[in-house]
């Protein structure tokens, strides 16, 4: 702590309690009974609860450690006004950090609907009916942007209306959902990225992109053989449609 002007949980802990040393002591099986971080880790995580390897932030919040993208890290303090909206990307802190969906036994886990596929790294939501004249729905999009050397994920969502003009339905355009936000699994070249690419929540507006908070790069411009997201989204496009989540499986070629 002293060479790296850096203040851990546990060494925070210890000056809380008046302790002079550190002994660390806990087995396994006392560590996973308690269902709390184990001194080790205490050790590693910062006394914000945080801890950073590479481009991914491991965030502690009550038994859970959340995995979040450095690009992401905006997100950090909605996770501590609202965790629940964050599920999909935590863990309980035993030493399997086995995913966890369902907070408890006694909560429902999250039933997955699967989008309308549409190809070309594009799905949606069904239609939503407004009225006679009107519908709606959201779409899911995952590309892959080049320039000269690299290749990026363009991943999100977007709001989606389409208007009915004698008899005939024209353009869809761009339309607010009431919120909307997800993330993907990525594989490339059969080898699953560390790092989820994240499309940050938004709410009342058109949009929302991993690109808004930086590109994630997935390799060199001519290197790609293949790229799969497995994508899950949480959404509204409005009240009266009720709020869903949506997977889809995207295959993306460069």
């Amino acid at each position: 702590d002293k060479q790296l002007s850096f203040s851990s949980m546990y060494s925070n802990e210890m000056k809380k309690r008046n302790y002079i040393e550190v002994n660390i002591e806990d087995n396994e099986e006392d560590i996973e009974n308690d269902g709390e971080l184990d001194k080790i880790r205490k050790v590693l995580y910062s006394d914000k609860g945080l801890l950073i390897i590479g481009d991914t932030i491991y965030k502690v919040k009550g038994e859970y450690i959340y995995k979040v993208p450095t690009s992401s890290e905006g997100i950090l303090s909605e996770i501590d006004k609202t965790p629940e909206k964050f599920k999909d990307i935590r863990f309980r802190h035993t030493i399997q950090m086995t995913a966890s969906i369902s907070e408890t036994h006694n909560t429902p886990r999250i039933v997955y609907e699967n989008a309308v596929i549409q190809g070309g790294g594009e799905a949606r939501t069904p239609l939503f009916k407004v009225n006679s004249k009107r519908r709606e729905h959201i779409k899911f999009i995952a590309e892959i942007q080049v320039d000269n050397k690299w290749c990026y994920l363009k991943f999100g969502l977007r709001g989606r209306a389409q208007k009915k003009k004698i008899g005939i339905w024209g353009n869809t355009f761009n339309d607010e959902m009431l919120f909307g936000e997800g993330y993907g699994i990525v594989t490339v070249n059969n080898t699953t990225f560390q790092q989820n690419v994240i499309a940050p929540r938004v709410d009342n507006q058109k949009e929302s992109y991993s690109t808004s908070l930086g590109k994630y790069s997935i390799g060199p411009n001519g290197q790609i053989q293949s790229c799969t997201i497995d994508a899950y989204f949480y959404c509204c496009k409005r009240q009266e449609f009720g709020v869903h989540y949506y997977q889809a499986k995207f295959n993306v070629n460069n």
